[in-house]
């Protein structure tokens, strides 16, 4: 069975065995509820990532993100997350481990999503080393 309409097709819908099918980088849609799971994904030193990439539907979204990862084994190494709507940056926060609590992005990040927007999210990681980090994207839409 196919993704309900206006999902990217990661997903199927609520009640169907197996109908979530792994990590997405699009935003898939629940009724009036969304999500876009990374997955675990490589950071690499000084590399801009990207853990998410759409375009917004017909829609609004009122949503949160949420950064994951082990924070503990960073060092001194510095994460930041940016997120861009139509190519324009409207969240850039940066993290150091050894300055911040095992997780500095408990939290989730604020954001909304207007129609017809191209969204994207990314993680840079400073220092040496990889380190496998998840993003959640998570929401309400509205029609």
């Amino acid at each position: 069975m196919a993704a309900p309409s206006g999902g990217g097709g990661g997903g199927g819908p609520v009640g169907f065995a197996n109908s979530f099918t792994g990590p997405s980088l699009a935003f898939e849609l629940i009724g009036q509820h969304g999500y876009a799971y990374s997955g675990s994904i490589t950071v690499a030193q000084n590399t801009e990532t990207t853990m998410a990439e759409y375009t917004s539907g017909n829609y609004y979204t009122v949503a949160g993100l949420t950064v994951q990862g082990n924070f503990d084994s960073m060092g001194t190494s510095s994460l930041a997350v940016k997120i861009t709507l139509n190519g324009s940056t409207i969240v850039e926060s940066e993290t150091s481990a050894s300055n911040d609590s095992i997780a500095p992005f408990d939290n989730p990040i604020p954001v909304i999503i207007p129609p017809y927007t191209e969204v994207k999210i990314t993680l840079t990681k400073t220092a040496s080393g990889n380190h496998a980090m998840q993003t959640l994207l998570n929401g309400r839409i509205y029609r």
